[in-house]
């Protein structure tokens, strides 16, 4: 795994940061294809999937779900969040 993730970092699709001992890989937004990259990720290994996968104890008490703000709009950054409304009989404590 490591050396895919070296092979794709020297093709400039994802900076690295040596964090202590950690080596921390995240998305090049400069490369000219990460638009592209990004929508196909978005469309097939997103949100969408984790969020059903997280929600799915409760997902016969949630009448609607659905996200918004920079992650719904595709304008997120680095410390972006994961905006989501609820509605339905729902108790997360």
């Amino acid at each position: 795994m490591a050396k895919d993730l070296d092979q794709v970092h020297r093709a400039g699709l994802l900076d690295r940061h040596q964090v202590g001992n950690q080596v921390q890989f995240c998305a090049n937004a400069k490369h000219q294809v990460f638009p592209e990259l990004s929508g196909l990720l978005r469309k097939t290994v997103g949100l969408p999937d984790v969020l059903v996968g997280a929600l799915a104890p409760v997902a016969e008490r949630i009448a609607i779900a659905f996200v918004y703000g920079s992650i719904a709009g595709a304008t997120e950054h680095e410390r972006s969040d994961v905006d989501v409304i609820i509605i339905g009989s729902v108790n997360f404590a």
